[in-house]
């Protein structure tokens, strides 16, 4: 499996050697880490989009010693689950 190097710092998210301008370096290490968060997505086979949709909306009210359920692959085999 491929994996993607994403790197922050400066003013600007890097990812398969393109800069991506951002206007202060928190910005950019946020923007990689959403980065690295849609790539862990479609390395398991979940619809980011879909994935963020619902996440960001359960994580408000989630047990913090039950976060890991979140992750974009157990989200998947709940999901599958549930919809069993």
């Amino acid at each position: 499996m491929r994996q993607r190097g994403i790197e922050a710092g400066g003013k600007g998210a890097h990812q398969r050697g393109v800069r991506v301008p951002v206007g202060h370096e928190a910005a950019g290490e946020n923007l990689a880490g959403l980065y690295a968060l849609v790539a862990t997505c479609e390395a398991n086979g979940v619809n980011p989009e879909e994935y963020l949709t619902d996440v960001l909306l359960r994580v408000q009210t989630h047990p913090n010693s039950r976060i890991g359920e979140l992750l974009p692959h157990e989200w998947k085999r709940r999901r599958a689950a549930d919809s069993s």
